[in-house]
């Protein structure tokens, strides 16, 4: 086991003795080495040691005998081993249902132990490397979300998720961009939680579960593949579409840049562009008080146009899979009625 930062070790001994019970080292009845031995074995204080089976306690994993020590109670179950996800979007779409709900109650249940707890690993993230110590932090703060929650299935269910948990962080800090940015949305979960705000919580948690890959585009991506019939020998060339419409997007995206700096930047430098309404009035000057606000309203509604075709459109498709009725745009309407 390496050794993680102080404010996530508990977190880390706690789910190393849980793989060893996983893995029938210990199985149900066993009894499992005092204090002082795991605490030199793992090299971590025994307070550390003691905060981990707390956790694992609370879970039903272990039970505790007065005078004679801990015990297993239960070998604890992965939702990975019952539901092998091995599609991102999925995991991301989970992750999303179970953390939302966790980080609004975390929000209202929160106690002043678990507040500082958080705390303590969102100031350890800010000066943390994105290695493989800083996703056990990233999951860490996650954790302690879900346990002040104070819902122990919904807690346990999000446990049980912690290798998909892992596996979706490494891939999301290899593509995030700064470290910064990372930093700050943990920043603003936690600020969410300490306000006690619910709403804004349950925001910047799905905000930062979805914030690098949005599950609405991959299940899009994934179902318009599904619903053109594309077989293998397709897919070379639907990966040169999707690369070039990248491409394309990401060119429009650089204009726009450049004409807002030649236009805006250089002669209202100090312009506000915080609301809607401010971007609207600084294109005023350039192409008038009528173009201006046409100009502006044409984007936003091809903007919102696109969002809602790609997650209703997805959505659509999704439903169609679960329950098995028809769900393509190569049917007419009145065989798929629904869709």
């Amino acid at each position: 086991m390496s050794k993680p930062y102080p404010a996530a070790r508990s977190f880390q001994v706690a789910e190393y003795v849980e793989s060893l019970i996983r893995h029938n080292v210990y199985q149900p009845g066993d009894k499992l080495p005092s204090l002082q031995e795991m605490a030199e074995l793992l090299k971590v204080s025994k307070s550390t040691i003691r905060e981990a089976l707390s956790r694992l306690q609370a879970r039903g994993i272990i039970t505790v005998a007065h005078g004679k020590g801990y015990f297993v109670a239960s070998k604890p179950s992965l939702a990975a081993d019952i539901f092998p996800a091995k599609d991102l979007g999925e995991i991301l779409f989970v992750r999303i249902l179970l953390e939302v709900p966790a980080a609004a109650l975390a929000a209202r249940n929160r106690t002043p132990a678990q507040l500082e707890r958080m705390k303590q690993l969102v100031e350890t993230m800010e000066a943390a490397p994105d290695d493989d110590d800083g996703v056990e932090l990233d999951l860490s703060i996650h954790l302690t979300i879900a346990e002040a929650s104070q819902n122990q299935m919904l807690q346990n269910v999000i446990y049980s998720l912690v290798p998909l948990m892992k596996s979706t962080m490494k891939f999301s800090r290899a593509i995030y961009g700064t470290h910064s940015a990372l930093y700050k949305r943990h920043r603003d979960l936690y600020l969410a939680v300490e306000q006690q705000d619910e709403q804004l919580a349950a925001q910047q948690i799905a905000a930062n579960v979805g914030a690098v890959v949005m599950p609405w585009m991959i299940f899009y991506q994934q179902s318009a593949v599904a619903d053109k019939g594309l077989h293998p020998e397709d897919y070379r060339a639907a990966r040169w579409d999707t690369a070039l419409g990248s491409v394309i997007t990401q060119a429009i995206m650089a204009a726009i840049l450049v004409a807002t700096a030649a236009t805006i930047g250089i002669r209202n430098p100090n312009a506000p562009l915080n609301t809607v309404q401010q971007i609207a009035h600084a294109f005023i000057p350039y192409l008038g008080n009528y173009w201006g606000r046409v100009v502006f309203s044409l984007g936003i509604i091809g903007a919102g146009m696109i969002a809602a075709i790609v997650a209703s459109l997805a959505g659509a498709w999704g439903w169609g899979e679960v329950t098995g009725f028809k769900h393509s745009l190569e049917h007419h309407p009145l065989e798929a009625p629904w869709f």
